[in-house]
């Protein structure tokens, strides 16, 4: 064979294995297309969000910008809450305070934005919020910095407690609010190279991305209520922990305040009505991605007296007290009301009510009954709880 036939023939083959490479990256490109276009039609639009009597705000925690060690400026944190339809925001940006991150509060395109400080403390990290403008260089062991924001007229809030900077728990965990119950950043980063297929979601659909790299994660549940059966009161935090993706992470998990009145447009004012809600455990968490969890309450009411989330009721020998919860009226969710950690009562119902026959604290978590949409076992809704103190020898009035 001569050697221009040899190398025609190379040629073709050359082609032919070009072509098939074609062929076959063709075909790997359009199943990925259909396995993407099945993911996506396989999970339900958010319903349409009806019009909710009660006041109620929603807002999301733990933020970081360029101040310390996230990607975008607080422009652009602000541009994501807009997109997610957040009417505030809570940077947390890492320092001894952040001064920076502090001096950056107020009302931006008709977002709050609120701030405080990510402390590295001697049994990890510690989250800082509502303390006075005086507070500086705050030390390094956790106490010590708990009783310094408190003394300031701040509260404190174990951040991640089981991932990244682990915590290590201590004897007076009383001085701290509570802690954070999941945290998107974690989870991003556990998840982010099994999701690697699923990033071209994030140009189309930010949504499905964000709700698929979630996973329950039980043991900082089974913490809080230890705490809660030790020292109460202490109160969940569903966090964002976003350093980037903030538009995407800041559709994840969300703190709903259920308010009396209108937020006010004067900034120290609303930040006090605000930091008071936290404060108090008068807030509720949710996953607003998998659907918009607005309209959820839970309350109780002695008398005529009523009580919102986090509050301590103490019932006098023969007193009694009732739990009222109200679900979402435009999504099929199962509400569990748990006493002391142990599941009591499971419905369907959209408002149950419950006379509670001993003390301790009640929350509830409410699972969406679209499977598809959030893992097994993870609460679309988690509230804070109510505390009841039924005290024998207690003759006074509250």
């Amino acid at each position: 064979m001569t050697p221009e036939k040899i190398s025609r023939r190379s040629e073709r083959t050359k082609g032919r294995r070009k072509k098939i490479l074609v062929l076959f990256f063709s075909l790997a490109a359009f199943i990925y297309a259909i396995y993407l276009f099945h993911l996506v039609s396989s999970f339900p639009p958010l319903k349409k969000q009806p019009a909710i009597i009660q006041k109620e705000i929603v807002g999301a925690y733990h933020l970081h910008t360029r101040f310390s060690d996230g990607r975008g400026r607080v422009e652009d944190v602000v541009k994501a809450a807009r997109k997610n339809q957040l009417d505030f925001i809570i940077l947390t940006d890492h320092g001894q305070p952040n001064l920076a991150c502090l001096q950056s509060q107020g009302w931006r395109q008709g977002v709050l934005v609120l701030a405080g400080t990510e402390m590295s403390t001697s049994r990890g990290h510690l989250v800082g919020l509502a303390f006075s403008e005086a507070v500086r260089n705050l030390p390094r062991e956790a106490e010590e910095a708990a009783r310094i924001i408190q003394k300031e007229g701040g509260f404190t809030i174990i951040a991640h407690p089981y991932s990244k900077t682990s915590w290590s728990w201590g004897k007076e965990n009383e001085l701290y609010l509570g802690l954070e119950l999941m945290d998107a950043d974690t989870m991003f980063k556990k998840k982010w190279l099994s999701n690697l297929p699923l990033f071209p979601l994030l140009l189309f659909h930010k949504r499905i991305f964000a709700l698929k790299i979630l996973e329950s994660f039980p043991a900082p549940f089974r913490q809080w209520d230890r705490l809660n059966e030790i020292d109460p009161p202490h109160y969940g935090f569903f966090s964002c922990d976003a350093h980037l993706f903030y538009e995407t992470l800041l559709s994840l998990f969300h703190l709903h305040l259920p308010l009396e009145r209108e937020l006010p447009p004067e900034f120290k004012a609303a930040r006090e009505l605000v930091f008071k809600s936290l404060r108090s455990g008068a807030f509720y968490n949710a996953i607003d991605a998998a659907q918009p969890a607005s309209g959820f309450n839970f309350w109780a009411k002695k008398g005529e007296e009523f009580y919102p989330m986090g509050s301590l009721i103490k019932l006098k020998p023969g007193e009694k007290a009732r739990l009222y919860i109200r679900a979402p009226a435009f999504a099929a969710g199962r509400l569990v009301l748990i006493h002391n950690g142990q599941k009591i009562l499971t419905s369907m119902e959209k408002e149950i009510s419950f006379e509670p026959e001993a003390s301790g604290f009640y929350r509830v978590e409410v699972y969406l009954q679209d499977k598809s949409i959030l893992p097994e076992n993870l609460p679309w809704i988690v509230s804070n709880p109510i505390f009841l103190r039924m005290d024998q020898n207690d003759s006074h009035s509250d």
